[in-house]
């Protein structure tokens, strides 16, 4: 658990807003995540279980915001910083063990190539080594996610190592993670 009295709530960088969710938010998540539901399930796991009710995105949002007040994950919007528009989702999430952060993100299928993950991740790099002290950070996605990937290179990570998981595609065969990594000296 970290002490959340000094982490943000909102963060900007050049083009975008990183926020916690708010209750107006509820209704425009639930759209977007639901209009994306077939490009997220190519490569997200949470994504089998979209789509989702308006109920469901609103439990979801409160989770979200309790886990951020209580230290244990740290989940923002991505908002653009002129128009507003909801974009997709990121966090820090503590899954990996003491002193790493894994960087989760996804954008909206219609704003994907525009740079949008790239911008995030470093901003989220920047939360996770500078306010939050994580010795390392990890960003995990699918071989088959290229675009991903190349997310995580050209933020600087290194390939670590990539592993089978228990879970199966589409056509049966199981699903192969890439680890991404970076230290917090490099």
């Amino acid at each position: 658990m970290y002490e959340t009295a000094s982490i943000p709530k909102r963060i900007e960088t050049d083009r975008f807003i990183l926020r916690t969710y708010e209750d107006h938010d509820i209704r425009v998540v639930h759209e977007v995540v639901n209009d994306n539901t077939t490009h997220l399930n190519q490569w997200i796991t949470w994504a089998k279980d979209l789509p989702i009710t308006l109920e469901q995105q609103s439990s979801l949002i409160l989770k979200w915001r309790d886990h951020f007040t209580k230290g244990t994950d740290f989940i923002y919007g991505i908002f653009d910083r002129t128009s507003g528009e909801y974009l997709g989702s990121t966090g820090l999430h503590m899954r990996q063990g003491k002193g790493i952060l894994e960087i989760g993100y996804w954008v909206r299928k219609d704003r994907q190539g525009q740079g949008i993950a790239n911008e995030v991740v470093l901003k989220m790099e920047e939360l996770a080594f500078h306010q939050l002290h994580a010795e390392k950070i990890e960003i995990r996605c699918e071989d088959t996610n290229l675009p991903s990937a190349r997310v995580a290179a050209r933020a600087g990570y290194h390939h670590e190592y990539t592993y089978t998981t228990l879970e199966r595609n589409d056509i049966g065969t199981r699903k192969k993670l890439m680890v991404w990594i970076k230290f917090r000296e490099e």
